[in-house]
Formats: structure tokens, C-alpha cells, sequence
């Protein structure tokens, strides 16, 4: 008796099912279907608890947006500090300052 114990590495999808997302004009079936496989072969650490590769995407779009907006007022924020300090800089020094 042998008791295979190896994990599938390679999924087989069946000729006909290819043929029939390969003519359709509409691309949506075959992007799911995609869209499950790599679904499938994704390690459970690495999907944030959710249920679709779809959801993923969602999910690590929104974060790196939230990331993004938290850079940008950090800056926006820095600048306004440049210019208030710019403003109260004596006149003989801004002088100075465009010799050099």
C-alpha cells in the first residue's frame, strides 16, 4: 500500500475548459478563474483573513493609500513650518542668505 503524502504542486486544468475561456469574447471567466488558482496557492499568513485574491487587493490598496494620505500631510504639514519659519526670518538675513 503507498500513501502519498505530497502536496499538489501543479493543477491540471482540463483542455475543453481552456478552449472554452480562450474563445469567449468575455475575459471576466477566465480572469476569476485565475484569480481562484493563485487564490488557492496563497499561504493562509498571507491573506489578512480574507476570502478572495480580490479582497487582498482591496485590502492592501487601502492600506497603502492610508500610508500614502499619513506621508502627505506629514509633509504638507512640514512645508507650512518652512514657511512660517521663512516669514519670520529678520530682512538682513534673507539678504544674506541670497549673496550666498
Amino acid at each position: 500500500m503507498v500513501i502519498n503524502t505530497n502536496v499538489e504542486r501543479v493543477k491540471y486544468i482540463p483542455q475543453s475548459f481552456l478552449e472554452s475561456l480562450c474563445v469567449t469574447e468575455d475575459d471576466k471567466q477566465f480572469e476569476d478563474e485565475i484569480k481562484k488558482i493563485i487564490f488557492q496557492h496563497t499561504p493562509l499568513t498571507d491573506r489578512y483573513g480574507k476570502n478572495t485574491l480580490d479582497e487582498i487587493i482591496q485590502y492592501l490598496s487601502s492600506e497603502n493609500s492610508n500610508a500614502e494620505r499619513v506621508i502627505k500631510n506629514k509633509i504638507e504639514k512640514q512645508n507650512l513650518e518652512i514657511i512660517d519659519l521663512e516669514k519670520r526670518k529678520p530682512q538682513n538675513l534673507r539678504i544674506q542668505l541670497k549673496i550666498y
